[in-house]
């Protein structure tokens, strides 16, 4: 990883895991100090906080876990629903605690971030992850019992992901051990507590696909914030590559997820199937200006696509839990707050 950079202002940014222990440090000498708690009004931290959670992304993760549950029943409930909060809600807290690694690399790639523009003080946005980390790996207990043990290695991959990311391909891999996990903490909120994991064979054929499908959506987010993370030595698969085998790569690695999903009976139902059918238009799409145009502003630009198009993909593996309206009501939810972020910010 490079050295921290210099701001615009001449203070010097950290990154890095050293840097949340610096944060952490920092933020309770302030407190023991009696220093403002915020150092911003109440109102405005709460507004930025939530919107650093990215709520526009809850949906891929807390989808995974209604695919989980799609492998073991066909019945939503609410252990069910619970589970997929966690897992949406948890990939927020990822989300935050990766700004805070990664404040470097967001000086070139999303400038306006809470945290990189100062909107959203550093020290109590990691007290706030820890707290939230901490009541969400609790709030597992009543999903299953076993579930602290899926929260525990989410946590773990959470905090190791950008150690990931600085070789090629294992950060996509993180990402798809992380979603994966979101679904088996689905699975599990559909299994009886005393039930074992045969009784969710379909998971064979289910977790590689969710973690395919985050792969694969991670590839786009990487391929769109090359220039950022070479300036800080990440040496992601889409550094390694032009926009355009990244893009090439992408197209290819998609239809032969459609094409997986259909061969292990993943799609059981014509909503399914339409809403996969859907996802690889869109994902197809968007690989097209990139490849065209072989521009890291191409895949800027096609970046709203690739969210959708993860979302649909995600969507076609937990749809036979929800009925029709119910998928499509999911979808136009999630749409909806991805549209919303994609208006404030071309890279949110």
């Amino acid at each position: 990883m490079a050295s921290p950079s210099n701001a615009a202002d001449g203070a010097p940014r950290r990154t890095g895991y050293r840097a949340l222990a610096v944060y952490g440090t920092e933020y309770a000498r302030q407190v023991l100090r009696g220093e403002p708690v915020l150092g911003v009004p109440l109102g405005t931290f709460l507004v930025e906080h939530g919107l650093a959670l990215r709520p526009h992304f809850f949906a891929l993760s807390g989808i995974a876990a209604l695919a989980g549950s799609a492998a073991v029943t066909s019945t939503l409930t609410p252990r069910i629903a619970l589970g997929a909060f966690i897992a949406g809600l948890g990939w927020g807290v990822g989300q935050l605690v990766n700004d805070l690694l990664d404040r470097e690399t967001d000086v070139v790639n999303a400038p306006d971030r809470a945290i990189v523009a100062r909107r959203l003080p550093a020290g109590p946005a990691l007290a706030c992850a820890a707290v939230l980390g901490i009541g969400l790996a609790v709030a597992t207990a009543f999903v299953h019992p076993r579930a602290w043990v899926l929260a525990l290695a989410a946590a773990v991959l959470i905090l190791s992901y950008n150690t990931a990311k600085s070789r090629p391909l294992l950060g996509n891999i993180a990402l798809a051990w992380l979603m994966s996990i979101a679904a088996a903490i689905g699975a599990l909120a559909a299994l009886a507590p005393d039930a074992s994991w045969s009784d969710a064979r379909r998971l064979t054929s289910t977790l590689p696909l969710v973690g395919a499908i985050a792969a694969w959506y991670l590839q786009s987010n990487y391929e769109k914030d090359r220039r950022g993370d070479r300036a800080a030595g990440y040496r992601t698969l889409a550094v390694l590559l032009s926009v355009r085998q990244s893009a090439i790569a992408r197209a290819l690695s998609l239809a032969a997820i459609a094409f997986a999903s259909h061969a292990t009976a993943a799609l059981p139902t014509l909503t399914s199937r339409v809403t996969m059918l859907l996802a690889l238009t869109v994902g197809l799409a968007s690989t097209l200006p990139p490849i065209r145009q072989n521009s890291d502003e191409a895949s800027l630009r096609s970046y709203a696509a690739s969210v959708a198009a993860s979302i649909l993909a995600m969507l076609s593996l937990s749809s036979p839990l929800l009925s029709p309206p119910g998928t499509a009501l999911l979808l136009l939810l999630s749409q909806a707050l991805v549209s919303a972020a994609f208006r404030r910010s071309p890279n949110p």
